[in-house]
């Protein structure tokens, strides 16, 4: 029961990487009090040959998994959730006509709660580009994950080979704009506001 809630935090916390989210933070602490107690009665019963003691002390960790597992589908959409060395959050790709042609557009998050953080506008117009931007200056703690991708990012065409894209201030903290200028087949960051 104690490596369970041991794993589980590790994977909560990406190898204790990040800091806790708010679903994982409640769901860790449900998990580690009841560990905690299943330890405590171990020890408290650590002598007796009663069998529904050793029983109890067979189906509790059974029951407690099942339905920590059951929350967990229920909050992250999968029964245990997955550690990984990096995280990658894009939103779904947008698109618009630029120059008479479909431009696909989606904001990239690559590992957003570590101090190495990194941002990118993600452009698809004919090959795949990734402008690099500054969003937020420090790790963040947590954000709202929207399903829909124009409040996260949306865009508007300034003039015919010039694109200002809009980052949404409810999720990442203080709206954004950062202009995007089209030269020779290749986007370039010109200006940020």
């Amino acid at each position: 029961m104690i490596l369970y809630a041991l794993y589980m935090n590790a994977a909560y916390t990406n190898l204790f990487h990040y800091g806790y989210s708010l679903e994982s933070l409640f769901a860790s602490l449900v998990l580690n009090i009841l560990a905690f107690l299943y330890t405590i009665i171990g020890f408290a019963f650590l002598g007796s040959n009663d069998r529904i003691i050793g029983w109890l002390y067979f189906v509790l960790p059974i029951f407690i998994v099942s339905v920590h597992i059951k929350c967990n589908k229920d909050a992250f959409g999968e029964a245990i959730p997955s550690m990984q060395l990096h995280h990658t959050d894009v939103c779904e790709n947008q698109e618009i006509l630029f120059l008479n042609k479909p431009l696909k557009y989606a904001l990239k998050l690559q590992d957003p709660f570590a101090s190495n953080h990194q941002e990118f506008i993600v452009i698809q117009y004919g090959a795949e580009h990734e402008i690099k931007i500054t969003l937020f200056d420090h790790p963040l703690i947590g954000y709202m994950k929207d399903p829909d991708p124009s409040r996260w990012i949306s865009v508007r065409v300034i003039m015919a080979d010039h694109i200002e894209f809009q980052i949404n201030a409810a999720s990442f903290g203080e709206k954004k704009a950062y202009s995007v200028t089209y030269s020779d087949g290749d986007f370039f960051l010109v200006n940020t506001r």
